[in-house]
């Protein structure tokens, strides 16, 4: 039993090799996803729109894989500035009492929105 579990789990990790070492055709835009400018890179015939940091992750990825653009590069291009875009989310400032928005980065509401009704406001009076 456990040799035939070990041979599908070793097949499934051999599928799952291949499928990240194929040639990929999608396109990375991180416009509106990372704070700062997007600049457009040519990777082969495919035209990506990237932050300085993420075009550096790419170039690193690249270089790993012998500079093929594959599936498992734009994977882990994404996860990365999933990661990191979680790890910086805005920090409220506050001075004198009173709250600041960063403009630097995306803000996002920390708290969740009050819905009033016309039967609640009622209840309320």
């Amino acid at each position: 039993m456990d040799s035939n579990n070990s041979q599908k789990q070793a097949f499934l990790a051999q599928l799952e090799r291949q499928r990240l070492q194929k040639p990929c055709q999608r396109v990375i835009d991180m416009r509106g996803k990372v704070p700062g400018e997007c600049r457009p890179y040519q990777v082969g015939q495919i035209t990506h729109f990237l932050d300085d940091r993420s075009y550096l992750i790419l170039k690193q990825l690249l270089e790993r894989v012998g500079g093929i653009y594959t599936v498992g590069v734009y994977e882990a291009l994404l996860q990365t500035a999933r990661q990191h875009q979680q790890q910086h989310q805005p920090v409220p400032v506050e001075e004198d009492g009173i709250t600041l928005a960063r403009l630097d980065r995306p803000a996002r509401r920390q708290t969740q929105r009050i819905l009033l009704t016309q039967s609640q406001l009622n209840m309320q009076i």
